[in-house]
């Protein structure tokens, strides 16, 4: 198979005609629009609406409020029981989704929050990726909020994450190539 292979004749991804739910989304940047994510169940999603991330129950249909951040949300993932949003100032929050504790409320510097991942680290620690426009990538320890490591980078990072198996790291940012790091277990990246 080739590099130009396209997927469409390839692949089967869906089956059937899409559903759409009246769920909004807001979106702040006009680059910026990672504000979606699955949950670790199959009927849930989170999403960004003005200050406020909602989830929304597919089987249900309905939405419940997680939280209002305050402030306009540019970035949001969840993951490994975690939620958290990124804004263009630095700003951050964090939640346990199990218990709606707040981990984290405030900045983690004063450059835009790109993108955000959370994945259990191979020693099995949840793990916080921040990509920011400084050209690092800030990573935190869950639920502590503990800094493991600033990873500095060529570019600004626009997205990271983690292999499945907590092994490497992958990012890509303003700059043409893809940024491989060997994870180490005490949580620094080496460049591969």
């Amino acid at each position: 198979m080739s590099g130009d292979t396209d997927c469409a004749e390839d692949a089967t991804f869906t089956l059937g005609a899409a559903q759409a739910y009246q769920r909004p989304t807001s979106i702040h940047h006009w680059q910026l629009r990672d504000l979606i994510s699955a949950a670790d169940n199959e009927q849930e999603f989170y999403c960004v609406h003005d200050t406020c991330i909602y989830s929304f129950n597919a089987d249900t249909k309905q939405s419940k409020l997680v939280t209002n951040l305050g402030w306009s949300a540019n970035s949001m993932t969840c993951g490994a029981g975690f939620i958290a949003a990124g804004g263009l100032h630095g700003e951050l929050e964090v939640r346990q989704l199990s218990s709606d504790e707040v981990c984290f409320k405030g900045s983690v510097g004063s450059t835009v929050n790109n993108a955000l991942h959370v994945a259990p680290h191979s020693n099995g620690v949840a793990r916080l990726f921040v990509c920011c426009n400084d050209s690092s990538i800030k990573v935190f320890s869950l639920p502590s909020m503990a800094s493991v490591t600033v990873i500095r980078c060529p570019c600004p990072i626009n997205y990271a994450a983690l292999s499945p198996d907590g092994q490497h790291l992958v990012a890509v940012g303003d700059c043409n190539p893809t940024l491989v790091y060997q994870a180490t277990p005490t949580g620094a990246c080496g460049y591969c």
